[in-house]
């Protein structure tokens, strides 16, 4: 976009016109003034046009408004500001100053003027290219000794959470030139969150099995857990409710438990509720039928391993530990899906494994949660207590995780975890 004339020069190009060429005076022009932006032979001729029809090179006065923000006063003083501290965003600056944020833009557009955004990079030391050297060379065995290498590698999805208050979508500085800024926080030893696929050796076959027996789970088992902790009469006045409502302000605590007591039930007579069977006791007969079955399955699949795939723990697991920990491990007064549990040794031994191998209590008596799954089984915390009421006022900071939803059980946060297990007090976690 080229500069616009001013008074000045629009008068020279005319006293310049004589008997030239639109092209001869624009050429003369730019040679005259080398350290503007050069003009075109049509703006001469425009220029000249309008010099014949108004008799003044002086542009027309616009209609409408006139600028009463936008203005050359304000122009300077934003852009003052704003080179001032070029780091400062256009919210905080429209909130100091006054002035809208579309009107701080506009100013900031016509002087071409960028937010210039951080892009985070790796951190080079010196032993790095011996380090990369060193990769290819193994890359380049695996190669010989295996040509199809390269084809199972399985590249899984991993989040970073940076933790070095860099914030590079909120983070920006403004100026009219690249000024290839380097935030001042460290570039070295970046701490970070890396959370990474638990199912990441498992075959195709194998996952496979893992979302069938999900699907299993939520199909067959899941209606049962509902009914057991939200529809039962006894559980849900003995422990469910107590339970649910210990953390929840007043007046919601005789409000929510019941409406997460009626969303069960719905949620059972929409998925279960076919002909002839309409009612929830009509259902509950064959809902716990279904689930005594999907235990049977679930203890053959078992059988005498540690884990449902191999030695090492997956979703799978956490995901099965978050069905049937609470169903272990609580005191219900009406329990013949616990009952049916209990007769299952193998599945017991399952939830008592994981319990006492990634929560172990410490010298303290708090529970100590291993760094490399504390992501991958938050729903012990749910069953590590002999008694839940003692401990389940501390815990319950969403009610979800006691609404048995294995997705929201499964998907609990790092710190979350890190917060919760200081609430069992010493003496209240089961060995």
């Amino acid at each position: 976009m080229s500069q616009r004339l001013t008074r000045e020069e629009r008068i020279e190009i005319v006293l310049m016109s004589g008997e030239l060429s639109n092209r001869v005076i624009a050429a003369d022009f730019n040679a005259r003034h080398p350290t503007r932006p050069p003009i075109s032979h049509a703006t001469v001729s425009k220029l000249l046009a309008k010099f014949r029809e108004t008799g003044s090179v002086l542009d027309l006065p616009k209609c409408g408004r006139m600028k009463t923000v936008t203005n050359e006063e304000t122009s300077v003083a934003v852009l003052a500001s704003f080179s001032k501290s070029p780091q400062r965003s256009t919210r905080r600056m429209s909130l100091e100053s006054g002035i809208s944020r579309t009107s701080l833009r506009r100013i900031l557009a016509t002087h071409k003027w960028h937010p210039y955004k951080l892009q985070l990079l790796q951190h080079l030391n010196e032993d790095d290219p011996d380090r990369r050297t060193k990769f290819a060379e193994w890359a380049k065995q695996k190669l010989e000794q295996a040509p199809q290498f390269t084809q199972k590698i399985l590249f899984s999805d991993e989040a970073n959470f940076y933790v070095n208050e860099v914030n590079k979508q909120n983070h920006c500085y403004w100026s009219d030139i690249n000024p290839h800024w380097i935030h001042p926080s460290k570039t070295a030893g970046t701490k970070k969150l890396m959370k990474y696929n638990a199912d990441y050796d498992l075959s195709a076959k194998q996952g496979a099995d893992t979302l069938a027996f999900i699907a299993l789970l939520e199909e067959k088992l899941y209606p049962a857990l509902l009914h057991t902790f939200w529809v039962d009469a006894e559980n849900y006045s003995n422990v469910t409710r107590p339970w649910f409502a210990s953390r929840i302000p007043f007046p919601l605590n005789f409000y929510l438990p019941g409406r997460k007591s009626s969303e069960a039930v719905n949620r059972i007579l929409l998925t279960q509720g076919r002909p002839p069977l309409y009612s929830i006791s009509e259902i509950e007969a064959k809902i716990y039928s279904d689930a005594k079955e999907c235990l049977n399955l679930l203890s053959y699949r078992l059988g005498s391993s540690e884990y449902f795939f191999g030695n090492t723990p997956t979703s799978l697991d956490a995901f099965i530990f978050g069905f049937l920990g609470p169903l272990h491990k609580i005191h219900l007064p009406s329990g013949q899906l616990q009952q049916h549990l209990k007769q299952l040794t193998n599945l017991c031994h399952f939830c008592d494994n994981i319990i006492s191998t990634f929560f172990m209590p410490n010298a303290s008596g708090h529970l100590e949660v291993l760094q490399v799954l504390d992501d991958l089984f938050p729903a012990a915390l749910l069953v590590v207590a002999e008694e839940p009421p003692i401990w389940a006022q501390q815990w319950l900071q969403d009610p979800l995780v006691v609404s048995l939803d294995p997705n929201r059980a499964v998907s609990k946060s790092h710190g979350a975890l890190q917060e919760s297990k200081e609430l069992l007090q010493p003496g209240e976690a089961a060995t």
